[in-house]
């Protein structure tokens, strides 16, 4: 069992980072650099070296989406006065290994947008004059949502084009 997670945990993509963020634990709360990541995993750098057999609170934000998650270190190397911390997520819901999956994949380009089909989304925007319409997703998983008069407005194309000025937004 316990080879059958890490082989799930290294079967996961990971992505190289350069994100911002806190790292807590028994001696209280950190700036860190999270370096990599997977939806399992990450690997870290701060300037306090881990303390045992702690549990950590990684908390950090990619594509808009802020991520607090439990982190068991497993392995740490220590360089001049930064150290390097490697290990897995713990308690995970599947929804949030599914962001964080999201977030990787878009990270190193693997991740798609998606736009509904156009006959989808002007009936609902012809049924619902005055709601917002949700047309699509970005590679993050963020909704792209839409006026229904602007859907009217810009037709297909227009809709079309806006849809990839979002998603090319998001990568900025």
């Amino acid at each position: 069992m316990i080879e059958q997670r890490a082989a799930e945990r290294r079967g996961r993509i990971r992505a190289d980072v350069s994100v911002m963020g806190t790292v807590e634990g028994p001696s209280g709360e950190h700036p860190m650099v999270l370096l990599n990541l997977s939806a399992s995993g990450a690997m870290i750098q701060t300037h306090e070296p881990p303390a045992g057999e702690a549990t950590y609170t990684l908390r950090f934000s990619i594509s808009k989406h802020a991520y607090e998650l439990a982190f068991q270190v497993l392995y740490f190397v220590q360089q001049g006065d930064a150290y390097g911390w490697r290990g897995p997520f713990s308690g995970v819901s599947d929804k949030q290994a599914e962001s964080i999956d999201r977030a990787v994949k878009a990270a190193i380009g693997l991740a798609e947008s998606t736009l509904r089909a156009w006959k989808d989304v002007v009936a609902e925007a012809q049924g619902q004059p005055s709601a917002k319409i949700t047309v699509g997703c970005t590679p993050a998983g963020h909704d792209i949502v839409v006026a229904a008069q602007d859907v009217m407005d810009m037709g297909a194309e227009g809709l079309e084009l806006y849809a990839r000025l979002m998603c090319e937004l998001e990568t900025i």
